[in-house]
């Protein structure tokens, strides 16, 4: 069903009428806005009306009349004597100039307001000050919906409306770079295509902004797959960065890799078919005792690192796949996945019955690596079964992310120079 919000055709002003709406019809809500966005001082709530694409005593104009006459796209004001009115001015895909801020102001100061104040909203905050104006953006605003959606219905659909309007943006490329949401954690009602993509971009690009995570890695931050397609699953990478500092096709070199699916999530470190010779010599170690050690040092880094969690599993993966096309979904030649407590047996798990001993698990990826001969992949990681037990479901889930693989920094230590 179309969003009760969907009443323009430009993004940014869908976006303000989703606020505009929720301020007029949650007093409460206007009072916790004005507090956080607001001037230090305002009139009552009561006395205040909230509109848009208007003016004071004027008609509401439509949408191509306002973008003609240049009018602040929503207003906050008293009607009485007091002359207090809050401009709100939004953009998504367009830059604010200062200009057209102060232009807004002389056009409500022609109305009889001296005390008037204004709120820039966009993606990206403009980088210059206007006196009387405070800047923030589309994040802050849905931080503070997210904040007050479990006592506020009206909250909760100014942030549904967020994730569906940032999806929609997202794949009509007129959001290009940024975001209006951030991440608040892996959960859907449904999982979709579309919703999953919009989640993944949040968390790596959350992992990508946490620069002592990156710094501690060695990470290149401004790595990561050109075009996020569904390829049987969502991923993303963040590349390690080579020694020399030079960029690497991530085909070539190890990287994290995200991914998420309606049933799992996971942070595994990828080893790619393209790595030197010298590289893949030193991820299977001289030999099996050799490989098969760092294997349980993994397993027990991950141990620890994830500690308390019941939704995660430590796995390896090997596999083998062709691509008719870049894009296209990948034929599967053979794949070895387990459980990594198989190869070692565990019998105190985190969750579920003890896991038996079968060390020909860890034996199978010694031989594909040591005897390769074609486009072998072998990963190893946390896989976070986020359905069964909700402990992904909050704005802090990346942090799971980022325990698994710095517990796993050692196992890549050993194969690449940092």
């Amino acid at each position: 069903m179309r969003s009760i919000f969907d009443q323009y055709t430009q993004p940014e002003n869908r976006l303000t009428h989703s606020l505009a709406s929720v301020l007029h019809q949650d007093r409460a809500l206007l009072q916790s806005f004005l507090a956080s966005f607001g001037p230090k001082t305002h009139p009552p709530v009561r006395k205040l009306k909230v509109i848009e694409q208007g003016l004071p005593g004027r008609p509401e104009l439509s949408e191509a009349e306002t973008f003609a006459k240049g009018l602040p796209d929503a207003l906050i004001f008293t009607d009485t004597d007091e002359g207090w009115a809050l401009i709100i001015e939004s953009t998504v895909g367009d830059a604010l100039t200062k200009d057209q801020l102060r232009r807004h102001v002389r056009t409500i100061e022609k109305y009889g307001f001296d005390a008037i104040s204004g709120l820039a909203i966009t993606v990206r905050e403009p980088g210059f000050d206007v006196e009387g104006w405070r800047m923030i953006t589309w994040k802050d605003v849905y931080s503070w919906g997210q904040q007050h959606r479990k006592g506020s219905p009206w909250a909760a659909f100014l942030v549904e409306y967020f994730n569906v309007a940032e999806t929609r943006m997202a794949n009509d490329e007129y959001l290009k770079e940024g975001t209006i949401t951030e991440f608040s954690g892996i959960s859907f009602d449904p999982y979709t295509y579309l919703e999953g993509k919009r989640v993944l971009r949040l968390l790596t690009g959350k992992l990508r902004d946490n620069k002592k995570f990156v710094k501690e890695m060695g990470l290149d931050a401004a790595s990561g797959r050109p075009s996020i397609t569904d390829q049987g699953g969502l991923w993303d990478i963040i590349s390690f960065l080579p020694a020399d500092g030079k960029e690497l096709a991530f085909q070539r070199f190890p990287h994290c890799t995200v991914s998420i699916g309606p049933v799992v999530a996971k942070a595994m470190i990828t080893f790619p078919h393209g790595m030197r010779t010298s590289m893949r010599k030193r991820l299977h170690g001289s030999s099996f005792e050799d490989f098969a050690a760092r294997l349980k040092a993994a397993s027990d880094a991950l141990s620890v690192s994830l500690k308390g969690l019941n939704a995660y599993r430590p796995m390896i993966r090997v596999q083998q796949r062709r691509y008719k096309t870049q894009r296209s979904v990948p034929m599967m030649d053979g794949i070895v996945e387990f459980d990594l407590r198989a190869t070692l047996g565990d019998s105190k798990p985190h969750f579920g019955p003890p896991i038996k001993k079968q060390d020909q698990w860890a034996q199978a990826a010694y031989e594909l690596l040591a005897n390769k001969h074609s486009n072998i992949q072998f990963q190893v990681g946390a896989q976070f079964y986020y359905p069964q037990f909700d402990e992904l479901a909050h704005k802090d889930a990346d942090q799971h992310f980022i325990s698994a693989f710095q517990a796993l920094r050692p196992f890549v230590g050993a194969v690449i120079d940092f």
